[in-house]
């Protein structure tokens, strides 16, 4: 290792998904540079963490898979050698007895035929130690490659090509809160914090019996290094890593260009805090709470002040990683990450398409409470959730976890059930700090102040340190210290000092919520819990077995004085636009027990007009609110609801937005009389259309490539003459929410022109042509769209007759495997659905539940994937099948430990046999697998 790290300038995140046309090790001014790139935007959010993840491992694993003499990789025949590789890697469940130390009191283990485990510990140390020893026996590269992402880490096993990512990670401090946050915790939560120490002793159990038994992933002997020792600032790493792929945002800094291009009147039509629909009668964005609120906002300082962590603390020295003689050659490794770029770059990820809701006894047919939940993010092999129960004296809980992070995040308790949406209120602000000529000091409160320089130290395989120096203010890390690229990827002008403050950065104690949460047992307790979450904000919807049902959407919702500047663009960094506070927990959304007798959420905005706190705008990113109004639609029906209908739901197919304005441009069409034959054949198609999205259907095809083009003949105009088309962070998207809201308000009041008081008239400047600054007309360009996108039909499926077209001839569905080899992925397959429908592209977990007054209950679930990221496992993608089909497993809530072979056929068996039991008939369930497969006893 070098004793002089050199110093590196560095490139925007958007480089997480360059192409590889690179010049490795040039030299520039005695500096080491990246090389020059073709940019290609990604979504406005930090790339997820699991998009990342796939793009080193996939980059990593493809080499040897190539079977190409491209360096000293062995082989990929010897590792998948049933004898020697995978299969003796991950050998058969354990059985027996098993010594595991750490242990204070003996623990059994139920595995069911899908491999989940089912724990029964004596105490709670003992429990989080085997789930922690489980999940890293089925995950253990996931979580490594995941805290490396996080940590800044790739590059040690990588080399040079990950740098970039390493430096983002780096100047953006996770490491630094992870690390506050163990030692808050310690010093302060010693109870919590030794749940999440008996995790890290079950992780290393693994990792040294993996090591001394040679059953370490053939992973880790493709890159020739071992993984090092977990610890508990690991797995906070793995939990920044979630927030950030859930709450980090730099949507701020894209207003802020587009103001400065377009005029920010013109931007803050579509920046909206309420979104420009909201007020249509079609529209049930469904306001959670509703007051009384207090006239002005009363941040709670205490909570805040108490929350902030030191992140100016020089963070503790990584163990280096013992790597092994050679190294994946540069040129291979060129070659799979330009490849997997090209993957990504074809893969369509959409929006925040989360859903849960619940519904109260009285609304239901059976008289108990119902919940359902369907997660949506990004769909990988391994899969990002791992099942589990867990069961203690106080534990009693059975969901899906995040490997690496302790305890179970959605799932039930016998006595209350829970699942997640994504909030998307603004957990990031910018600033622009005014600073002095020699740059180290920065004014602030009327006062120079100096920044604190943080030093940001990547170890690099095969070559020396690089060494990154980033300025931190009273905000944050000083993003724009990244490098000159970063300002062209999001334009300010020349010479601006950029800070970020961000939720993520305060302590937060989720795993005592969800501590807290796995014995709730009642309503009140399910508040006491989420009083102690943080970040990411989220929608917890809940239904009890008292029959209470309600959202509360927790977290962190910091209080800025709107009056100081426009928070959804770049704030002054001087003072006047600091957080002052936190929105207090009793004043955040929430409802409980309203009378229409359900609640939801998905991701639409979820308080009402009169909220007196400033919470983010339109694109930050509330979701159009198509699903929350089919969600509403559907549980507001005059009859009761069933278990099947909550996996109906799910499954929905219902475009409420072609529901609204089809009929709309059929009349357009038919009243022009220049209208073409292919456009009176396409309303003709429309017309008949019932608005479901079904795979085999002209309609759908139709209707979506109207809309994206019609959303973009609305505002390409705008964006060509202000010359923002191409600029990269600027450029138009059909899809982004605050376009959509626009072109949907416009659309309605064109039909509806009764209900034109009640969408801003300003909307209409986006009508004008820039050009000759006439006004357009809302039937012209839908006449427009509609040929452009029938010429691109045609260009797409050549020869194909208007009324042969079919939905899956353009949308397709995947879950791509991390060995970017197609036989241990899910290739790309025609599927129904698409985005603005509840059976939208990425349902990473689908779970429905009814739970009796007594308690107790059933659900079944479902994710796509499997338990084990070992392709050579019957459970690497065994619930795949089910997933794709619309069905569901029973998920089988052991009340005891039972032993191997004690759970028969069929879901009539261990607790889940009961009067109502809705299992038993629903045409959703597979139960030809609900039996226990493996036992194992677990002794200290």
């Amino acid at each position: 290792m070098s004793e002089s790290p050199q110093e590196l300038a560095l490139t925007p995140p958007s480089s997480f998904f360059s192409t590889v046309s690179r010049d490795v090790g040039k030299e520039e001014g005695g500096r080491r540079l990246l090389g020059a790139r073709k940019e290609f935007f990604p979504p406005h959010r930090i790339p997820s963490s699991m998009k990342t993840f796939a793009f080193w491992l996939a980059s990593a694993l493809l080499l040897g898979l190539l079977a190409l003499p491209l360096g000293p990789l062995p082989p990929l025949g010897s590792t998948f050698n049933p004898g020697t590789g995978v299969a003796a890697a991950y050998a058969d469940l354990p059985r027996g007895q098993l010594r595991l130390p750490g242990l204070k009191e003996p623990v059994e283990v139920d595995w069911d035929a899908y491999g989940i485990p089912h724990i029964f510990a004596q105490n709670d140390w003992d429990l989080y130690l085997v789930e922690g020893y489980l999940v890293a026996r089925d995950r253990l590269v996931q979580m490594d490659l995941m805290r490396r992402m996080a940590g800044g880490r790739l590059a040690e096993i990588l080399g040079p090509l990950a740098v970039e990512s390493d430096a983002i990670q780096g100047a953006l401090g996770l490491r630094r809160v992870a690390e506050a946050t163990a030692a808050r915790m310690k010093a302060t939560d010693p109870e919590t914090y030794q749940l999440v120490e008996a995790y890290t002793q079950g992780v290393n159990a693994w990792i040294q019996e993996a090591k001394r038994t040679h059953k370490l992933a053939p992973f880790f002997r493709l890159l020739k290094y071992e993984p090092y020792e977990w610890s508990t600032v690991d797995s906070f790493l793995i939990q920044l890593l979630m927030t950030q792929r859930l709450a980090f945002t730099t949507v701020p800094l894209i207003y802020d260009g587009l103001s400065r291009a377009l005029g920010p009147e013109r931007v803050d039509t579509l920046a909206t805090p309420v979104p420009v629909t909201a007020r249509l009668p079609f529209m049930r964005q469904q306001p959670y709470h509703t007051g009384p609120f207090p006239p002005e906002p009363i941040p709670d300082v205490k909570t805040y002040e108490d929350r902030r962590l030191d992140l100016l603390e020089a963070p503790q020295a990584y163990p280096r990683t013992r790597l092994g003689p050679g190294a994946p050659s540069a040129a291979a490794v060129q070659v799979g990450l330009a490849w997997v770029a090209q993957v990504w770059d074809a893969l369509a990820f959409g929006e925040g398409a989360s859903d849960n809701w619940a519904v109260a006894p009285q609304r239901s047919a059976s008289g108990n409470s119902l919940m359902a939940g369907d997660p949506h993010l990004d769909l990988t092999l391994p899969a990002i959730w791992y099942e589990v129960q867990l069961r203690s004296p106080k534990v009693d809980a059975y969901g899906v976890s995040i490997p690496g992070t302790p305890g179970i995040i959605i799932g039930r308790t016998p006595y209350v059930a829970w699942s997640l949406t994504n909030t998307q209120n603004q957990q990031v602000f910018y600033y622009r700090e005014k600073v002095d000529e020699t740059g180290g000091r920065y004014w602030h409160d009327g006062q120079l102040k100096e920044f604190h320089n943080v030093r940001v130290t990547i170890p690099v395989r095969g070559q020396e340190d690089v060494v990154l120096q980033i300025r931190w203010s009273v905000h944050g890390p000083v993003i724009s210290d990244l490098g000159p690229n970063f300002r062209h990827r999001f334009p300010y002008p020349e010479g601006e000092t950029i800070s970020l403050a961000y939720t993520g950065n305060l302590y937060s104690l989720d795993v005592k919520a969800l501590y807290l949460l796995m014995q709730a047992k009642t309503a009140a307790d399910v508040k006491e819990a989420l009083q102690w979450w943080g970040a990411p904000t989220q929608n917890f919807a809940y239904a009890t077995a008292q029959g209470d049902i309600g959202v509360i959407s927790a977290g962190y919702y910091p209080v800025v004085d709107p009056r100081e500047g426009a928070p959804w663009r770049i704030l002054d960094g001087e003072g006047p636009s600091d957080w002052i506070g936190l929105i207090p927990y009793a004043y955040i959304p929430q409802t409980e027990n309203p009378p229409w007798g359900f609640v939801w959420s998905a991701n639409q905005r979820n308080m009402p007009p009169d909220y007196p706190y400033y919470v983010g705008v339109s694109g930050l990113d509330w979701d159009f609110g198509n699903r929350s109004q089919t969600i509403f639609e559907f549980l507001n029906r005059d009859r009761p609801l069933t278990f099947d209908d909550m996996a109906r739901l799910q499954l929905s197919l219902h475009n409420p937005l072609a529901a609204r304005h089809k009929a709309f441009l059929v009349s357009v069409v038919r009243q022009a009389p220049d209208a073409s034959a292919a456009q009176r054949e396409a309303a003709d198609i429309l017309e008949a259309w019932d608005s479901e999205m079904r795979v085999g259907e002209p309609g759908p095809a139709i209707w979506q490539k109207f809309w994206d083009a019609y959303v973009l003949e609305i505002f390409d105009p705008w964006w060509s003459w202000a010359g923002l088309k191409n600029e990269p962070g600027l450029s138009l998207k059909a899809s982004w929410p605050p376009l959509m809201h626009a072109a949907d308000a416009l659309t309605h009041v064109a039909a509806h022109p009764e209900d034109q008081p009640l969408v801003d008239e300003a909307l209409q400047i986006w009508l004008e042509d820039p050009g000759t600054e006439e006004v357009r007309t809302i039937p012209s360009l839908m006449l427009k769209a509609l040929q452009k996108a029938l010429d691109q039909l045609g260009e797409e499926q050549p020869g194909v007759a208007l009324k042969d077209l079919q939905w899956g001839m353009f949308h397709t569905r995947q879950v791509a495997s991390l060995l970017e080899v197609k036989a241990l992925g899910i290739p790309p397959y025609p599927a129904d659905g698409g985005g603005g429908v509840t059976n939208s592209d990425s349902a990473s977990w689908r779970q429905v539940v009814e739970i009796p007054r007594g308690g107790g209950g059933w659900a079944m679930g479902v994710y796509p994937g499997g338990q084990s990221e070992d392709p050579a496992s019957p459970h690497y993608k065994d619930q795949f099948p089910l997933w794709r089909d619309g069905r569901y497993k029973p998920l089988l809530y052991l009340p005891a430990f039972l032993g191997e072979g004690q759970l028969a056929e069929g879901p009539d068996r261990a607790g889940i046999k009961g009067q109502g039991n809705p299992l038993m008939k629903s045409p959703f369930v597979d139960d030809g697998r609900a039996r226990l497969l493996r036992a194992v006893r677990m002794v200290p």
